[in-house]
C-alpha cells in the first residue's frame, strides 16, 4: 500500500459489530489501511449513557480519525453504518472522499419503525437475560438479514461474543429509538451530498428493500447503483469475493 493512499473506514450495521468485515479486511488492505472500529454502542465499546442519536455516532467516528489522524477517508457503510456513512458526508464532506452505501439505511421509515422498535424491544428483553438468547438471534437474522443456510453455529459464535457485554442492549435500543428522527432530519441534505458514491444493495433484502436503494440513487447526485440480486441484507459478508472486487473497482488507488 502506497502512503498517499486514501484510508478505508468500515462502518458496521446495528447490533453487530467489526467482525461483520471479517471476509473484507485482507483482501482491501491490500490496497489501502483499512480502519473498522465497533460503533459507539455496538461490538466491543463501552457502553456509557448516552443519546445514541445519528449525529452521536457520527460524530463519534470522526473524532476516531482525528485521534488516529486521518483526515479524509473513504466510507464503507453497511445498514446503520450506511446512515452513519452519508451523515459523515453530508456534515463533515471534508473529511469523505468516496462513499460506499451498502444495504445502507438513509431513507426515514414511512411506516413500521414503531412496530419495528416495540418488537426489538421484546425479543431483546429476555436475549438481555440470557433467555432463549440464541434462538432468538437465530429468528431475528434469519427474518430480516441473511438466507438460513448462512447461520451456522460458528456464524452465531462470532455475532453474540459482544452482545455478552453489558449495556448492549439497552445501547441498541436507544439508537433505533433515535434511527428514524435522525433519518429525516438528514434526509434534505443528501441531495447536496457530493462525493462519488457507489451503492452496493442485496437484492433479496427484507429489512431494508431494494426500493430504498433505488431512492438513495435518485438522491445523491454522483451515486450509482449496483445490485446483488443473490444477496440479502448483507453482501459483504453473503458474496464477498464480488463485494471486495466492486469496491476496489471504485476507489481510486
Amino acid at each position: 500500500m502506497g502512503s498517499s493512499t486514501v484510508p478505508i473506514v468500515l462502518l458496521h450495521g446495528f447490533l453487530v459489530s467489526s467482525w461483520a468485515w471479517r471476509h473484507n479486511l485482507y483482501p482491501l488492505s491490500g490496497h489501502h489501511r483499512v480502519i473498522a472500529p465497533c460503533q459507539k454502542g455496538f461490538g466491543w465499546t463501552d457502553k456509557r449513557e448516552d443519546p445514541y442519536t445519528l449525529s452521536s455516532l457520527g460524530n463519534h467516528i470522526v473524532a476516531c480519525l482525528d485521534a488516529l489522524g486521518v483526515e479524509k477517508a473513504h466510507v464503507i457503510g453497511n445498514s446503520l453504518g450506511g446512515a452513519v456513512g452519508l451523515y459523515m458526508a453530508a456534515n463533515f464532506p471534508q473529511r469523505v472522499d468516496h462513499l460506499v452505501l451498502v444495504n445502507a439505511a438513509g431513507i426515514p421509515f414511512r411506516r413500521g419503525v414503531n412496530l419495528l422498535t416495540r418488537t426489538l424491544s421484546k425479543w431483546l428483553a429476555p436475549a438481555a437475560r440470557g433467555v432463549g438468547r440464541d434462538a432468538i438471534f437465530r429468528l431475528l437474522l434469519r427474518t430480516y438479514c441473511y438466507p438460513r443456510n448462512f447461520l451456522d453455529d460458528r456464524y452465531m459464535r462470532g455475532f453474540m461474543a459482544p452482545l455478552s457485554r453489558s449495556g448492549s442492549y439497552r445501547a441498541a435500543l436507544r439508537v433505533m429509538s433515535n434511527l428514524n428522527r435522525g433519518l429525516r432530519e438528514m434526509y434534505p441534505q443528501l441531495s447536496g451530498i457530493q462525493h462519488p458514491t457507489r451503492i452496493i444493495w442485496g437484492g433479496r433484502d427484507r429489512l431494508v428493500p431494494l426500493k430504498a436503494g433505488e431512492i438513495l440513487a435518485a438522491r445523491l447526485p454522483q451515486s450509482e447503483l449496483i445490485v446483488f440480486h443473490d444477496s440479502h441484507h448483507c453482501p459483504m459478508e453473503e458474496e464477498p469475493e464480488r463485494f471486495n472486487e466492486c469496491v476496489l473497482d471504485f476507489l481510486p488507488t
